[in-house]
């Protein structure tokens, strides 16, 4: 039987987690897919897309998200990921690349579970460690750029919302990373370089793990 793969990538808004997402999901020919809790937010909240079907779930806390800059409760994304999970697996799906999850302590002790509960699964855990400088600085950058364009900044990239998220992520985020450090199960990789530099590091850590 072949072995399911979790790769759990983590870190501070604009840290370049879904640009190496991608990279890692053409570099893999392991059926991968690529699970963004952020694009099955969105896509629930917009009612369109492939997680539509989960818009009650995440109705109630859409203001809390947008506007306050929060995190959908605990069990709502673990439930919504399971049960994507349950449903890829029987469509053959052996790799699952997820960006911006888990992020709480409690996320990660249910994803523990999920994971221990599925034969031959292994879960790997990434985190892009950028300043939280850098991550206003790109923030910035892109709400330039996308004014330049004449477009509507994401919410995401609006200064408050970033400010709202380097708080969330040293009270929820970074107590989790700790535990998986602590624990030997978490791979950091800096990521205040290149996309090419990060996406060499990343691979040879990859590489490294699996030796």
């Amino acid at each position: 039987m072949s072995s399911i793969n979790f790769i759990f990538i983590n870190g501070k808004g604009s840290c370049g987690k879904d640009t190496q997402a991608d990279i890692l999901l053409k570099s893999l020919g392991e059926k991968p897919l690529r699970i963004s809790t952020g694009d099955i937010y969105r896509e629930a909240r917009d009612t369109i897309g492939e997680y539509a079907k989960y818009h009650s779930f995440v109705a109630p806390f859409i203001e809390h998200v947008d506007i306050q800059g929060g995190l959908l409760p605990d069990q709502v994304i673990v439930y919504i990921v399971e049960d994507i999970i349950t449903h890829k697996l029987t469509e053959g799906k052996e790799t699952f690349i997820f960006t911006g999850f888990p992020r709480t302590l409690r996320q990660l002790e249910l994803v523990d579970d999920l994971v221990s509960s599925i034969e031959g699964a292994i879960g790997t855990h990434l985190h892009f460690d950028i300043s939280n400088e850098t991550s206003r600085n790109r923030a910035c950058i892109r709400r330039q750029k996308t004014q330049e364009q004449g477009l509507p900044i994401r919410p995401d990239d609006q200064e408050e919302v970033v400010e709202r998220r380097l708080k969330i992520f040293k009270q929820l985020t970074y107590p989790m990373l700790l535990k998986l450090d602590f624990e030997d199960r978490l791979l950091s990789i800096g990521a205040e370089g290149t996309i090419q530099d990060i996406e060499k590091e990343t691979s040879a850590r990859l590489s490294k793990e699996r030796l």
